[in-house]
C-alpha cells in the first residue's frame, strides 16, 4: 500500500532534495541555516553503504563551501582532512608532477595555507556535512509529477512527496535529469580509460612517498600515454597505534587515453 501522498500537508511545501552525497547535504545544510523547510531523500541506507571513496582538495570552491555551512560546522572542517596533524605542522601539498619515465619533478604549484586550500576525505566531509539533517534513507528515487503549485515525488517504495521546488543532486546517472531530459540525459563519453584502486603501505613503506609529497603527487609517462595519480588517506596518529591496522591506505588512480571506435567505448 503506497504511503500517503504529502501534498496534504500542513505549512509551506518543502524543497525536495534527491541525493545526500556532499552537494545535496551542503544544500540541506543551506536551507537550515536560512529557516527553509525542506526534505532530502537518499536511496542508500546508510552513510556507509558506498564505501569511503576518494579524496577532495577543496581550493577554489572553499569560501563557497564554508558560507553555506553553519559556523559550527566550520569549525569542525578539520575533522575531515586527510591529515589534520600535517595540517597543524604548517605542511601543504604543491601538486607536484613528475615525469614519471624519468622521475624528472616537471612542476608544482605554491604551496597554499589552509585558509585557502584543504585536502579532505570525501567519507569523513560527508558524515560531516549530514551533521543535524533528518535523511530519508532507502528512497530510490521513481519519477516526478509537476502541478499547478506542486510537484509530487514518488518513490520506489510507493511513498510520495509533495514540495515546492525539486532539486535533483543524485549524482552523474540522475533518474531526475532523465526523466527531465528524455533524450539528452546521457554523459558525453571520452576516450580515457580510469583505474582506481587502494593499496596499503606500512608508515616505513610510505615515508619516501610523503617525503616528495605529504599528500598526494602526480605524473606523466612522457613515453606512452599513462596518466599517475597517487593519493594518500586517512593519516592519523590514533591510525599507527590501532591495534588491527599497521598500514597506510594509497589510492593510485591510472589514466589511459584509447581511440575512439566511433561508438563511444
Amino acid at each position: 500500500m503506497a504511503a500517503q501522498d504529502s501534498s496534504a500537508q500542513q505549512g509551506p511545501l518543502p524543497v525536495i532534495i534527491i541525493g545526500a552525497g556532499v552537494s545535496g547535504l551542503l544544500l540541506a545544510q543551506y536551507l537550515r541555516k536560512n529557516g527553509v523547510p525542506f526534505r532530502i531523500f537518499e536511496r542508500d541506507t546508510d552513510l556507509t553503504t558506498r564505501g569511503v571513496g576518494w579524496g577532495l582538495t577543496l581550493h577554489w570552491s572553499l569560501p563557497a563551501l564554508r558560507s553555506l555551512l553553519p559556523e559550527d560546522l566550520v569549525a569542525r572542517l578539520p575533522e575531515a582532512y586527510v591529515d589534520r596533524a600535517a595540517v597543524a605542522r604548517g605542511e601543504a601539498s604543491a601538486f607536484p608532477f613528475f615525469d614519471l619515465s624519468t622521475g624528472e619533478l616537471k612542476g608544482a604549484s605554491p604551496r597554499a595555507p589552509e585558509s585557502l586550500r584543504i585536502r579532505v576525505t570525501r567519507e569523513r566531509l560527508r558524515r560531516l556535512v549530514a551533521t543535524g539533517i533528518d535523511i530519508q534513507w532507502g528512497k530510490g528515487f521513481a519519477s516526478y509529477e509537476e502541478k499547478e503549485d506542486s510537484v509530487v515525488v514518488s518513490f520506489e517504495d510507493g511513498s510520495t512527496c509533495a514540495g515546492r521546488v525539486l532539486v535533483a543532486c543524485d549524482g552523474g546517472a540522475s533518474r531526475v535529469r532523465t526523466q527531465l531530459f528524455p533524450d539528452h540525459h546521457q554523459r558525453h563519453r571520452i576516450p580515457v580509460r580510469v583505474l582506481g584502486l587502494k593499496v596499503f603501505l606500512s608508515p616505513e613503506e610510505m615515508e619516501p612517498i610523503r617525503k616528495l609529497d605529504p599528500f598526494f603527487l602526480q605524473g606523466t609517462s612522457s613515453q606512452s600515454d599513462t596518466f599517475l595519480y597517487l593519493s594518500s588517506e586517512y593519516l592519523l596518529l590514533s591510525f599507527f597505534s590501532h591495534p588491527t591496522l599497521h598500514s597506510i591506505p594509497l589510492s593510485p588512480l591510472l589514466g589511459f587515453w584509447f581511440p575512439d571506435d566511433g561508438e563511444g567505448r
